[in-house]
C-alpha cells in the first residue's frame, strides 16, 4: 500500500477521534452549574418556496450564541439550506437573519427570520420563541435590532407574516429535537 495512503488514514482516524473528544467536550460544558441540560445548539432549516426568484443572505444579528461556519450565501427557488447557531453557556441561541430577493425589476422583498433558544431545564423547560416578517428589502437596510429583539420577545414557537405590497409571505416554528437541540423551521415565499 502507498505510504501516503497510510499515512492520510492514520490522519483521518486521528481527527475522527479528535472530532469525538471534542463532541464529548462540548456535551459536558453544556451544562449547568447543577448539571442540567441546555441547548447543544439551534440548527435552522429554511426553504424557499418560490418558483422562481433565488433569496440571497443580507445580514445577521446575534445576541447570544454565534453562526457555525457561515450563514448559507443564498437559496435557489424550490431549495433549502440550513446552518447551526452554537449556543452561548450561559444564556443559549439568540439570533436574527435576513434573505432578500427580487420580485420583479422594480420591487425586492427582504424575508427576517428571528429565533430565542434559552437554556432550560427538565423542570423549567426553555420557552422558545420564533418571529418572521417581510417586506420591501429597503426598509431593512437600517434595522433597529432592538425593536426586532422586542417582537421576539413577544413571540411564541410560530409565527408568519405576508406584507401585501409586495406579496411575500414567511412563516417559522421552533421546537425541541434530539439531543436536547432546537431546531427553527422557515418557509419563504411570493
Amino acid at each position: 500500500m502507498d505510504t501516503s495512503i497510510q499515512v492520510q488514514r492514520v490522519a483521518d482516524k486521528q481527527a475522527d477521534g479528535m472530532a469525538k473528544a471534542d463532541a464529548k467536550s462540548v456535551r459536558k460544558q453544556l451544562r449547568n452549574s447543577t448539571g442540567e441540560k441546555i441547548p447543544t445548539s439551534a440548527t435552522v432549516g429554511m426553504n424557499n418556496d418560490t418558483k422562481n426568484i433565488a433569496i440571497l443572505y443580507d445580514q445577521s444579528h446575534e445576541w447570544y450564541g454565534s453562526v457555525l461556519n457561515f450563514y448559507p450565501s443564498g437559496i435557489s427557488p424550490g431549495n433549502s439550506a440550513q446552518f447551526v447557531n452554537t449556543v452561548d453557556p450561559t444564556n443559549g441561541s439568540k439570533a436574527a437573519v435576513v434573505y432578500t430577493g427580487k420580485i420583479n425589476e422594480t420591487t425586492d422583498c427582504a424575508w427576517l427570520l428571528a429565533w430565542c433558544a434559552p437554556i432550560g431545564t427538565e423542570l423549567d423547560p426553555p420557552n422558545y420563541q420564533v418571529y418572521v416578517e417581510v417586506g420591501k428589502q429597503e426598509n431593512y437596510e437600517n434595522i433597529d435590532w432592538a425593536a426586532i429583539e422586542a417582537k421576539l420577545s413577544n413571540s411564541t414557537n410560530y409565527s408568519s407574516s405576508q406584507d401585501t405590497e409586495t406579496g411575500c409571505v414567511a412563516s417559522a416554528d421552533i421546537f425541541t429535537g434530539s439531543n436536547n437541540t432546537a431546531l427553527i423551521a422557515a418557509h419563504f415565499n411570493i
